[in-house]
């Protein structure tokens, strides 16, 4: 299983590798720049992700709220207004 991921993440930065020094030909891909470059693609990915949480959390929560509004006036006979 290790050795898969190992492979995965080779696999993974060759081939982002690849791609920047194919669309950056004129530049020279110095490691410190590729590794640079690699934390910066997982930081904006692990903010996109920490973002999808807080969404689908807000939204659970919005409705929950309004599901128990709803059943507490409901419950009491009284007409849910806006």
């Amino acid at each position: 299983m290790i050795q898969d991921r190992v492979s995965d993440d080779s696999s993974y930065r060759s081939s982002l590798a690849e791609i920047l020094q194919k669309e950056y030909r004129e530049v020279y891909l110095h490691p410190e720049l590729f590794e640079n470059i690699v934390g910066e693609i997982d930081r904006v990915i692990q903010d996109h992700i920490k973002d999808i949480v807080v969404k689908e959390t807000v939204d659970a929560c919005i409705g929950d709220a309004i599901q128990e509004t709803l059943e507490s006036q409901e419950s009491t006979g009284i007409p849910f207004q806006w």
